[in-house]
């Protein structure tokens, strides 16, 4: 799933950006890597991001997270927000590995901001978080999507020195990848 930041309605803090470690109005921003009892938190807001794009609003569940991204096989990765204490948004991530370079990446999903908390430089220190995490376990990019149309993200993210490629992330579920793979047997 596309996150929020990539829709023309993104959160003004991912959309225009705020100064770095700057919250806009004064309350601290603290970003950690989620543990286990937030699992109910992160199905809140993931499932707040699955409405916002149309989506089913029970998809989650903090069970789902705990095995996704708490478990010994694990496939993702989550950072929490918070402010005053509270959770304020996340990322999940999760490694890729980069063709183009020959080494390993990390691929963010998910950058959520809860509607209430946005335009305090929530996004923008989650990003950062992200970031800091991909050079701190030695991958060499960060990959993530954004809608074509949405220029002000697009904006965002190439002032961050991002390189707008204009490539197109395309996506195979349902029916149409249950009769792809059916044909491999």
């Amino acid at each position: 799933m596309i996150s929020p930041v990539s829709r023309p309605d993104a959160p003004a803090d991912v959309q225009t950006g705020s100064p770095s470690n700057t919250p806009t109005d004064g309350i601290a921003i603290t970003v950690r890597p989620a543990e286990e009892q937030d699992a109910q938190a992160l199905a809140d807001m993931a499932n707040a991001l699955n409405v916002a794009h149309g989506k089913s609003a029970t998809l989650y569940t903090a069970e789902l997270i705990h095995g996704e991204a708490f478990s010994e096989d694990r496939v993702c990765h989550f950072l929490i927000a918070e402010r005053e204490g509270h959770p304020a948004g996340y990322a999940l991530y999760h490694w890729m590995f980069n063709s183009d370079l020959a080494r390993r990446g990390i691929w963010l999903t998910d950058l959520f901001v809860m509607p209430g908390e946005r335009r305090h430089g929530v996004g923008r220190k989650l990003f950062s978080a992200v970031a800091a995490k991909t050079v701190e376990s030695g991958m060499a990019s960060l990959w993530w999507g954004v809608m074509s149309d949405n220029t002000q993200a697009r904006a965002f993210f190439a002032s961050l020195g991002a390189r707008d490629e204009d490539a197109r992330i395309l996506e195979l579920d349902g029916q149409a990848l249950q009769a792809l793979a059916a044909e491999a047997k």
